[in-house]
């Protein structure tokens, strides 16, 4: 049995890109996951599923997902070992006075993750940015929108790539502690 963490972008934005936890809690059941938990209602959830590696399950899930909503709903998937690494890993966790001033950036794969890196001068005075083998770290002075890293990051997001803050990241830690998880 594996235990993932699936995290989709760009959902519940708009009144097109609805997704209820229900109806995605549904979904992931039909792909075979025995436990499933959302959380929050931008499109994270925690599940075991047997046999499976996190790339084949994202196929899986992305396919799922086209078919029944018909739009692509970019989808990253982590292994549970690897979501609490980059918790872990976090190297701006203990300086963080604001949780919703941390983004964690996500890729599917390590090459996708290092397109993220911001080039010299689109990172801020009060900013600083860090890339490690599995996630980016942005830490913001003031509101990520108003960031220069921010608003590079957030345009690179495509298919393959998507954001949590740090408090969600956090979040998503707890549920990973919960016995059906262990």
């Amino acid at each position: 049995m594996s235990t993932f963490v699936v995290l989709l972008r760009g959902i519940n934005v708009g009144k097109s890109t609805r997704v209820p936890m229900a109806d995605l809690s549904e979904l992931l059941r039909s792909l075979g996951c025995t436990e499933v938990r959302t959380l929050l209602n931008s499109g994270n959830a925690v599940v075991n599923i047997p046999r499976a590696t996190p790339a084949a399950f994202g196929k899986r899930v992305s396919a799922a997902l086209a078919e029944k909503f018909g739009w692509q709903i970019p989808t990253v998937i982590k292994s549970a070992e690897t979501f609490r690494t980059i918790a872990e890993s976090n190297p701006f966790a203990a300086e963080c006075k604001d949780a919703s001033k941390l983004l964690i950036v996500f890729a599917d794969s390590a090459s996708r993750l290092s397109s993220v890196k911001p080039e010299p001068g689109q990172v801020g005075p009060d900013e600083k940015f860090a890339l490690t083998e599995h996630a980016g770290y942005l830490l913001c002075s003031g509101p990520i929108l108003d960031s220069i890293a921010g608003k590079t990051l957030l345009s690179r997001t495509g298919q393959s790539i998507t954001t949590r803050n740090w408090a969600t990241v956090q979040k998503v830690c707890s549920v990973l502690e919960l016995p059906e998880f262990q």
